[in-house]
């Protein structure tokens, strides 16, 4: 997925959709990792994500997740890439990785969830070439878990393939859904 622009306007951007996130106390939503790497083409916005060493190297702040306002926490890692000069010059969302953890009773008894795109998609066993995609383990796709934080791995089987989207949007949503659904319990 690309769209025309530069990084640091995408970068903006996010950081204005991240800043509007009303279910991220107000006083945390800016402390996040945004800076250009492998070069000033190349961007990662992260916060939480445990498989990220920058994150801790950077600041131990945005080394953990965000905690959301009435319970859970949320990890998001965006990688980006400026593509093309001038006329031509687009960002390419080159990976995303958003988890949702640990929520609180709500009515749709979810408890995590996690949205992937990989930077990549290695071939590997259940390559379906018709597909040009492995159903096993679709290139961007959503996690859905009714269990706490899975242990088990088994857990995070269900894969279900969305194609690319939009990381505010993601955001977004996520927040719409989280300020409507879940109550304080105090």
């Amino acid at each position: 997925m690309s769209y025309p622009s530069n990084t640091r306007e995408y970068v903006q951007r996010f950081m204005a959709s991240l800043l509007c996130c009303e279910a991220i106390p107000s006083e945390d939503r800016a402390k996040v990792l945004s800076k250009p790497v492998h070069g000033q083409n190349d961007w990662l916005i992260a916060r939480g994500t445990y498989r990220n060493s920058l994150l801790a190297e950077e600041d131990p702040v945005v080394a953990e997740p965000f905690e959301l306002i009435n319970g859970g926490r949320l990890a998001l890692k965006v990688r980006l890439r400026e593509i093309g000069q001038g006329r031509s010059q687009r960002v390419d969302v080159v990976a995303y990785e958003f988890s949702i953890l640990g929520l609180p009773q709500n009515p749709n008894g979810l408890q995590c969830l996690r949205y992937d795109k990989p930077e990549g998609q290695p071939r590997g066993d259940g390559w379906d070439d018709d597909l040009g995609d492995n159903p096993h383990h679709p290139w961007a796709h959503l996690h859905i878990n009714f269990a706490p934080e899975p242990a088990d791995l088994k857990a995070n089987e269900l894969r279900l393939p969305t194609g690319s989207v939009c990381p505010a949007l993601l955001l977004r949503a996520f927040d719409y859904w989280y300020c409507t659904t879940i109550k304080s319990n105090t």
